[in-house]
């Protein structure tokens, strides 16, 4: 999963795609092409893929079916294409590049959920231009499991003991046996042997 930005990082780049979505849609407004019902859509759908590529906020929650799932899916709860049509509203509006930039960083609020629980939000999804949080409470409470605070997974730490010396990792010694890193695991993870029975492998 790609690293969070620090807030003030993510903000910058809500600024540059608002800018950019400004002056791409203010000219087609300026002739009155949004006007059109199957142009305005066309457009919004590419707002929301912006929305889809733009950095994530995270709402710091997760379900507790995307707990046991080792890659949770990002839902952005706000509804891409709905925030996609709100926002090129506000650009015919002649709405600020800033205030775009703030709706924009609203729309790319996410929480995480399994992938089940995202597919099934599709088909409650209530399709409101702006979402309360009324509304998404809702959507989830019909098909999304209780949602928790998230606690990022610690990844899981080793130690190599062999023969009551203790090495950090497997390529530590793999130099001190002179022997490989795959050796290393063998001997102390798979071996059965007595042969390897004082080279074990330790959680910390």
């Amino acid at each position: 999963m790609a690293k969070e930005l620090a807030k003030e990082q993510r903000w910058e780049r809500y600024l540059d795609i608002a800018d950019d979505l400004c002056d791409m849609m203010r000219p087609l407004h300026e002739k009155g092409k949004l006007n059109i019902k199957h142009v305005f859509e066309r457009r919004a759908g590419l707002i929301a893929e912006e929305i889809k590529r733009a950095p994530n906020t995270y709402s710091g929650l997760i379900s507790i079916e995307g707990i046991k799932q080792k890659n949770p899916t990002l839902d952005h709860f706000t509804g891409r294409k709905a925030s996609g049509r709100l926002i090129l509203k506000k650009i015919m509006a002649g709405h600020s590049v800033k205030r775009i930039a703030a709706i924009l960083a609203w729309s790319t609020r996410v929480h995480r959920v399994s992938r089940a629980e995202n597919e099934a939000l599709k088909k409650v999804d209530t399709k409101k231009t702006i979402k309360t949080r009324r509304d998404v409470e809702w959507e989830y409470s019909q098909v999304v499991s209780p949602m928790v605070a998230f606690t990022p997974r610690r990844k899981q730490k080793y130690v190599y003991n062999i023969y009551d010396v203790v090495y950090n990792s497997t390529s530590e010694a793999a130099a001190a046996h002179n022997c490989s890193e795959k050796d290393i695991y063998y001997r102390c993870v798979t071996a059965t042997s007595k042969k390897w029975s004082g080279w074990k492998r330790k959680k910390i």
